[in-house]
C-alpha cells in the first residue's frame, strides 16, 4: 500500500473476488439444473417413447401369435377325434396380454411424466427468474462498481503526504474541476502519485452495458497504433487465459485510427464475451461497437499475447511501443524483471 492515506482495500478486493466466484458457481448451478431437466425430458420424449413404442408393437405381434396358436388348438382335433387341451396356449395368451398391458402403461406414464416435467420446468424458470437476473445483471454491476471503488481508493491512498496531486481528467469531470487541478490530497514535496494509467479503467464499459453494444458493420482492417513486434507480453509470468475466437471485443470507434491505444479486460464478463475493451488513449471515446476476437487478430495479430492476459489487466500501447502492463492491483509489470 502507498505511503499516503491509511487505506486498506484488501477486504473490498476479497469481497469482489468472492462475488465473482459466487456468480460463476451460481451460473454453473443454474445451467446444470436446467441441463438435467432438459436431458430427462429428452430421455422421456425420445429414448423412452421410442423404446416403449417398439415394445408395444412387438408385444402386440406376440399376443397375436399366441391367440392364433390357442385358436388352432381349439378348432382342430387330434388323431383320436378329441379336442386337445389348450392350457399351455391359454397361459401363453395371458402372459402376452399382461406384457402388452405393461408396455401400454409404461407408454402412458412416459407421456404423463414428459408433460409434467415440461410444466415443472416452466415453473422452475419462473421462480428462478429473479435470482437469475441478480446473478447475470446485479452481481456483475456490483463487481464493476467495487472495482471502480478499489481503483479510486488506491489512487487516493497512493498520493504521498505533502503533495498536491493533480486530478485525472475523469475525476476532474466528475467533481466539476479543470483537468490537472489540485486534489484535496497533499503529500511531501518531490513525491508524485503512483499507479499511472489506472484512471483509464473508468472509460471501459461495464459488464452490464457491454451486452447492449451493437456489432460493428465491418471490422476495422487498419490500425494506426504501432505493432508490438518482439516486445510482446509473453515475457511476463502470468496465468494465461486466452479468449475464444468467437468471443466479443468492445472497441471505441476512434481507437483504430488513434496512434495510441489501451486495452483492458474486465472481470466478470458474461459467457461469449472476452471482457476486452480497446480504447483511444488520447481521445475520450463516445461511441463503441463490438467485433470478435478473430476479427481483431486478423487486423492485429501482434495482440494475440495481449488478449491472453487474465481478467483485470490493462495494457497501454504508445507510439514508442508497449508502455505499461497493469495487473488488477494496478501494479505496472512492464518492462518485466530480468529474472522472470
Amino acid at each position: 500500500m502507498a505511503q499516503g492515506a491509511n487505506v486498506n482495500t484488501d477486504a473490498l478486493a476479497a469481497f469482489r473476488v468472492a462475488l465473482i466466484k459466487f456468480q460463476e458457481s451460481s451460473n454453473s448451478a443454474i445451467g446444470d439444473a436446467e441441463s438435467d431437466v432438459q436431458r430427462t425430458i429428452q430421455w422421456l420424449e425420445h429414448d423412452q417413447f421410442s423404446h416403449w413404442s417398439t415394445q408395444i408393437r412387438h408385444r402386440q405381434e406376440a399376443l397375436a401369435r399366441a391367440q392364433e396358436a390357442l385358436r388352432q388348438k381349439k378348432v382342430f382335433k387330434d388323431s383320436t377325434g378329441k379336442t386337445p387341451s389348450a392350457v399351455e396356449e391359454q397361459k401363453a395368451v395371458n402372459k402376452a396380454q399382461q406384457q402388452l398391458t405393461e408396455a401400454q402403461e409404461k407408454m402412458a406414464a412416459t407421456k404423463s411424466w414428459s408433460k409434467r416435467l415440461q410444466k415443472e420446468m416452466v415453473m422452475y424458470k419462473g421462480m428462478m427468474q429473479r435470482f437469475t437476473t441478480t446473478v447475470t445483471t446485479d452481481v456483475p454491476a456490483a463487481v464493476s462498481a467495487l472495482g471502480a471503488l478499489i481503483h479510486t481508493l488506491q489512487e487516493y491512498a497512493a498520493v504521498a503526504p505533502g503533495k498536491e496531486a493533480e486530478l485525472s481528467p475523469d475525476l476532474a469531470a466528475y467533481f466539476g474541476a479543470e483537468p490537472g487541478a489540485a486534489s484535496m490530497a497533499r503529500g511531501k514535496a518531490g513525491e508524485v502519485a503512483a499507479k499511472p494509467f489506472s484512471h483509464l479503467r473508468q472509460r471501459t464499459p461495464s459488464a452490464t452495458s457491454r451486452a447492449s453494444i451493437a456489432a460493428a458493420a465491418e471490422a476495422p482492417k487498419q490500425w494506426a497504433a504501432p505493432a508490438l513486434g518482439e516486445e510482446g507480453v509473453d515475457k511476463l509470468d502470468v496465468k494465461w487465459t486466452p479468449p475464444a475466437a468467437t468471443d466479443r471485443v468492445i472497441i471505441a470507434r476512434d481507437a483504430p485510427p488513434g496512434s495510441e491505444i489501451f486495452l483492458e479486460r474486465i472481470l466478470g464478463a458474461p459467457a461469449g464475451d472476452s471482457g476486452w475493451f480497446v480504447g483511444n488513449l488520447v481521445e475520450r471515446e463516445t461511441k463503441t461497437e463490438a467485433i470478435t476476437v478473430a476479427d481483431l487478430l486478423a487486423a492485429r495479430p501482434d495482440l494475440q499475447g495481449v488478449l491472453a492476459l487474465p481478467p483485470g489487466w490493462l495494457v497501454v500501447i504508445e507510439q514508442s511501443g508497449l508502455k505499461a502492463v497493469l495487473n488488477e492491483r494496478n501494479d505496472n509489470l512492464w518492462p518485466p524483471r530480468k529474472d522472470n
